[in-house]
């Protein structure tokens, strides 16, 4: 008990905030399936293929790891964002997983929260997560994001300081469309939740949004230039689908 004791103390009296990026990426270590084990694992796919829009494009522990090349995302924003599209609470579904894979006592018949319809359609990656099918959710987030790529390549680019869609600011704004744009999918039967997306689907959808790439280039990079971007790009979408 005293040592107990002593660690308690030294934890409590000398606490530092962990870089969140860190706090994820420690979930690789994780037995159990999580909302954040699987934006981490996807988060470290796509910064590691060659072929990704994201290839070393995100600071896995909240600093830079490539020196020759610029990593202006973090895998915090990443994971968060991402687990925003799976769950409206991360923790719990988290905890349930982990009663019934070790049979604790009330989790063993125990299953997700938010399963209803209208939850599915809100948050449009869970089904698939439930399913433990996080190959799903990558394979939309690589089409998708190298959808924004192919019709903002200039915007994109990692070197363009002038862009914002580059940074966390965009990537926030996009994770944000991507959701809208899967809801209104799935609301209008236009998709299932197996995602069998065309493969110019998401190409068609930016496309049809009209914005140029020095669209990207007059926003700040500063917090509320994600909801401008997003609410303005959703309304296109919207007066488009009309």
């Amino acid at each position: 008990m005293s040592v107990q004791a002593k660690i308690f103390s030294m934890v409590n009296q000398n606490q530092t905030k962990v870089n969140k990026s860190l706090v994820y990426d420690l979930e690789s270590l994780a037995e159990t399936r999580s909302p954040w084990k699987t934006g981490h694992s996807i988060a470290v796919y796509l910064n590691s293929n060659k072929n990704s829009p994201f290839y070393r494009r995100i600071k896995r522990l909240g600093v830079k790891t490539y020196t020759k090349e610029p990593e202006p995302l973090t895998q915090a924003a990443f994971v968060e964002n991402l687990v925003k599209l799976i769950s409206p609470n991360a923790q719990a579904d988290r905890n349930i997983i982990m009663g019934k894979d070790k049979g604790f006592l009330g989790f063993r018949t125990k299953d997700l929260p938010n399963m209803d319809k209208e939850s599915l359609h809100k948050f449009v990656f869970r089904k698939a997560f439930s399913d433990d099918k996080d190959e799903v959710i990558m394979k939309v987030v690589f089409n998708y994001f190298k959808a924004i790529e192919n019709v903002w390549p200039r915007s994109w680019d990692k070197e363009r300081s002038d862009s914002v869609l580059n940074k966390t600011v965009g990537l926030i704004a996009m994770f944000r469309l991507l959701g809208f744009i899967l809801q209104s999918s799935l609301n209008k039967s236009e998709l299932d939740f197996d995602f069998e997306l065309p493969a110019d689907f998401f190409e068609d959808k930016l496309s049809a949004l009209e914005v140029d790439e020095e669209y990207f280039s007059s926003f700040d990079a500063v917090s509320k230039s994600s909801s401008q971007i997003f609410k303005e790009l959703s309304n296109k979408l919207s007066q488009k689908q009309k």
